[in-house]
């Protein structure tokens, strides 16, 4: 026996799995490509109470701006991808400047972050629908 569903059952589901693709499979495979490059736990650095951040902080930020990025692509602006990047840029511009290795990570992160999600968006809208 066959099932049709209607179309507003089928036709938000390449959209959910988009926005669930970029959440944690995106964290978990970044760590796993990248760990080499992680910059050292705050214990192990000077004991500077304003550098400190929350555990879990960087990968929430990280999630937060490929959704961004992701409904920017989705609606068709692809400049505000950019003005995602220049936010997330004037926000750690202390800590960029002094710090290299935190500035390559950061780098690293969030140019993945951005590469994942138009990928993603090419493989489940342009190949697989198509």
């Amino acid at each position: 026996m066959v099932y049709y569903f209607p179309e507003y059952i089928i036709k938000p589901i390449p959209y959910l799995l988009y926005f669930l693709c970029i959440a944690k499979p995106a964290n978990i495979t970044f760590k796993i490509l990248f760990s080499a490059y992680q910059v050292k736990p705050e214990s192990e650095q000077e004991d500077d109470n304003s550098t400190k951040t929350k555990n879990g902080a960087g990968a929430l930020v990280g999630i937060l701006e490929r959704f961004l990025c992701a409904v920017f692509i989705v609606l068709g602006q692809y400049s505000a991808v950019g003005l995602t990047m220049t936010a997330k840029s004037i926000a750690r511009y202390d800590q960029i400047t002094k710090n290299p290795a935190f500035a390559e990570y950061y780098l690293i992160g969030t140019l993945y972050s951005i590469l994942y999600t138009v990928v993603l968006y090419g493989i489940i809208f342009k190949y697989i629908l198509y």
